[in-house]
């Protein structure tokens, strides 16, 4: 409600213009109460002034990025990204991650997809523009090594990224893997959820993992075991001994992270994070953003956020 309201007031200055989601669940249903979405979109447009617009898109599932963009003198020189939803449960409940760039060339370019969203607002068209079929890359300048994709994207270009992934996890090179991912429990979507569901039987990588649903029990090793342990959060509660299943049991995702490190220790480091599911189906059907960092600071970041959840 605190950003909901921001925006509100916002929109009665004429200074926002928003994309919002206008996927079956964020939309009112016969019979139902109204959607927190369409309660929002109603008193947007009721307190609207001049240069304030919201638009509602899902291309062909969710509108799923979270994105904010700060702009002066119609200049976009700020951007808000990751994986947090705005919401009491994503700032509040979920584990999320928040990325901001002070740099103006990658604001600008957030804005520039935004604003060819706001004309197609569809996935057809979104995925024969640059923004879908090629990354962006920027380096040095204030920022750290940054390559950016946006989708949905046709079915090779989906595949072919995560595939790109999934071969740098599986490189000789590569000596620690860890990450936290909401959703693994389909091992049918796509090379990386595999690939991450099978690191643990591999005894020459480091690895450390956490997700809200593995479809499989918890699996503990031993001290003194390279590879490390894979903890699906959901069900600890249950398969864990007291205290520990003594937790209350808040409402959402305990895990709404979307985030792979490789090599967090060595000069080779990198992140992949966003607001992409790290799937074959959203890379396909979402509009998302998912993001390469390779800067050995910003994955030990990420790296200290891996060891505090499992």
């Amino acid at each position: 409600p605190g950003v909901a309201q921001r925006c509100l007031n916002l929109a009665a200055a004429g200074r926002i213009r928003i994309i919002l989601d206008n996927a079956t669940l964020h939309r009112t249903q016969a019979g139902k109460p109204a959607t927190e979405e369409d309660d929002f979109a109603a008193r947007f447009n009721a307190a609207a002034a001049a240069g304030a617009e919201l638009f509602r898109c899902r291309f062909e599932r969710y509108s799923h990025c979270k994105i904010i963009i700060l702009k002066k003198n119609g200049a976009a020189f700020r951007v808000l990204t990751g994986s947090t939803n705005f919401a009491v449960t994503g700032i509040c409940v979920n584990a999320n991650h928040v990325l901001l760039f002070d740099h103006p060339k990658i604001a600008s370019y957030y804005s520039d997809v935004f604003n060819n969203v706001w004309q197609v607002g569809k996935a057809a068209p979104f995925r024969t523009t640059d923004f879908s079929t090629k990354a962006k890359k920027f380096i040095g300048a204030g920022s750290p090594h940054t390559k950016i994709n946006f989708s949905p994207h046709g079915d090779t270009r989906a595949a072919d990224i995560l595939d790109e992934i999934t071969a740098q996890l599986q490189k000789p090179s590569t000596k620690s893997v860890l990450f936290a991912v909401m959703e693994m429990g389909d091992a049918s979507t796509g090379t990386l959820i595999r690939a991450l569901r099978d690191l643990h039987k591999n005894d020459s990588i480091y690895t450390y993992g956490v997700t809200d649903n593995s479809s499989g029990d918890i699996s503990l090793y031993k001290p003194g075991r390279k590879n490390g342990l894979l903890i699906d959060a959901k069900q600890a509660r249950r398969d864990l001994p007291p205290p520990f299943k003594t937790e209350a049991s808040l409402p959402g995702h305990a895990i709404h992270h979307k985030f792979v490190i490789t090599n967090f220790n060595r000069s080779t480091a990198r992140v992949w994070c966003g607001s992409s599911n790290l799937a074959l189906g959203g890379e396909r059907e979402n509009g998302d953003n998912l993001i390469c960092i390779k800067d050995q600071d910003v994955a030990t970041a990420f790296a200290i956020e891996a060891m505090r959840l499992t």
